[in-house]
């Protein structure tokens, strides 16, 4: 559709020099990064199960990696929506890079000489080569947003820490202001006759 597009009429600040190429560019690297996604999910929904002790010593740094890098995908999809520029994604980036250093440390163990069966090994091992390889995808997609948010003159946001959670700022602010009312939560339930 980018290609379509270029054809548009000129309109806001752009005129006739809106940046296609940039969207196209991150188009290509995000379907880049879906198709490592998507073997990495072949690989996790495998039929030949690796060994649960195998699994559980990988289990906690693989999430963290594949929980930082959506964290960094939602944002930079975000900053498309609202057209404005956040430095959180880096946050999530370098977060997701210490959880794969962990997973390397990991790896490096005498983990893998325990187990003789190679094909039991061959997911959980498939599935920690991807992950590094899916941040590095990552990082280019938001090199490439970057660059579109200034040729496109995005809004520059301050906002780096990542938002907190209701109860936190609840509990917050009622230590530092004893006698406020906090609005609750609703919480609708529907009673049968």
């Amino acid at each position: 559709m980018a290609n379509f597009a270029r054809w548009e009429p000129g309109h806001g600040p752009f005129g006739y020099r809106h940046p296609w190429e940039m969207y196209l560019k991150v188009g290509n690297l995000t379907r880049e990064c879906a198709y490592k996604l998507e073997a990495l999910n072949s690989y996790l929904n495998c039929k030949i199960q690796t060994p649960a002790e195998i699994r559980g010593k990988i289990q906690v740094p693989c999430k963290r990696v594949s929980l930082e890098c959506s964290r960094a995908l939602k944002e930079m999809a975000s900053t498309f929506r609202k057209m404005v520029q956040t430095r959180s994604v880096i946050v999530h980036i370098e977060s997701s890079k210490k959880a794969a250093e962990e997973l390397k440390n990991v790896l490096n163990t005498n983990l893998w000489a325990e187990e003789a069966d190679l094909l039991e090994i061959i997911p959980a091992a498939s599935v920690a080569s991807l992950l590094p390889e899916i941040i590095e995808c990552i990082e280019k997609i938001s090199e490439a947003v970057n660059e579109l948010g200034k040729a496109a003159s995005f809004r520059k946001s301050n906002a780096t820490v990542l938002p907190k959670q209701p109860d936190t700022i609840r509990q917050e602010t009622l230590q530092h202001h004893p006698n406020t009312v906090m609005p609750v939560p609703h919480c609708v339930i529907v009673v049968a006759e």
